[in-house]
């Protein structure tokens, strides 16, 4: 009895990337200024898994996250961050959150990445990179969006672009960690949602037209 003939599996492809997302970090940060910024990126990417944030806890460690949100095949916002857990019996506001003055989660402030101009909180952004802060009060957070792209932690005020009331919410279970994501609430909308502890805060960002952008930006340098 001869033996059955081999047949190879099909291997299905994966399908190709949309094109001009900012799913690569690198690209993200190319927006931040270049070449030499993407070295002195790689270059932090190979040694901070092994840093410890020491102004939450030595237990607790901090490490590079991201988020992204689509608008279509061509459009999409991203925002990287850094997440922290903490440490087990912490509770969310035992940590050494800067209530009531600004503050850059684990010691960076988030960074917003945007392949199209957006609208959050009234506020016109271009495409581009811009930091972003938080002033988290007890039962209300603001969000600060800077022009700065330095994701050091140092913050300047001279730089503010808009300073946002986020909507504020109670979850019913506490978040063992800081967490930052997308929510797509509508076909132009994505919300950018904060969690710590039993604390969310949210806004949302809308994608505008580049002709609504022009436009808007006009009719601003005319009243200026």
């Amino acid at each position: 009895m001869s033996a059955a003939p081999f047949v190879p599996k099909r291997r299905t492809p994966s399908p190709a990337s949309p094109p001009h997302l900012l799913t690569n970090a690198g690209e993200r940060y190319a927006l931040l200024g270049g070449p030499m910024v993407r070295s002195l990126y790689w270059l932090i990417l190979a040694v901070f898994p092994f840093s410890i944030c020491m102004n939450i806890t030595a237990a607790d460690s901090v490490s590079a996250a991201n988020t992204t949100c689509n608008f279509d095949r061509n459009t999409q916002i991203a925002v990287d961050y850094e997440q922290f857990q903490l440490a087990a019996g912490n509770k969310a506001h035992a940590t050494p959150v800067s209530y009531g003055t600004v503050w850059a989660p684990g010691g960076k402030p988030l960074t917003l990445f945007t392949n199209t101009p957006v609208s959050v909180g009234g506020e016109q952004l271009a495409d581009g990179a811009y930091t972003m802060f938080i002033v988290p009060r007890e039962k209300s957070w603001t969000l600060i969006i800077s022009t700065s792209t330095d994701t050091s932690g140092k913050y300047d005020k001279n730089d503010d672009l808009a300073r946002i009331p986020m909507d504020f919410g109670e979850l019913p279970k506490a978040e063992p960690e800081f967490s930052a994501y997308f929510a797509q609430t509508a076909t132009n909308q994505c919300d950018l949602r904060l969690d710590l502890g039993k604390d969310r805060a949210w806004v949302a960002f809308k994608r505008k037209s580049c002709l609504s952008f022009l436009f808007r930006s006009t009719s601003r340098a005319r009243e200026a």
